[in-house]
């Protein structure tokens, strides 16, 4: 049997950032922004159980695309825990994001 994953943290930040664009697709629609948690949620899921899979953004720092939405969920994945750094549009300045990480 394969050990548990290693629990998920959000940052601040990037708890915010989900928040931000939730609203703006709320804006549009009722539809499209429960359409966004559903996506933003599968990927949340995706990075919890398989952190190592997915490509990576920058040094040990990796990027989780949304499907449908061109928004990445950026993480890093360490030992005990893994830790998303922002939920961020695709087209956002990787420089802002950097700032996040430690």
């Amino acid at each position: 049997m394969n050990p548990p994953p290693p629990p998920l943290r959000l940052t601040f930040q990037a708890i915010e950032d989900a928040r931000q664009a939730r609203e703006y697709y709320l804006d549009i629609s009722d539809e499209l922004a429960e359409d966004y948690i559903a996506s933003l949620r599968e990927a949340l899921r995706k990075v919890r159980d398989y952190p190592q899979s997915h490509g990576f953004y920058d040094v040990e720092i990796r990027r989780c695309h949304l499907t449908r939405f061109p928004y990445l969920v950026i993480y890093e994945d360490m030992t005990e825990e893994t830790v998303v750094y922002a939920v961020a549009h695709e087209k956002r300045n990787p420089a802002e994001i950097a700032k996040r990480i430690p």
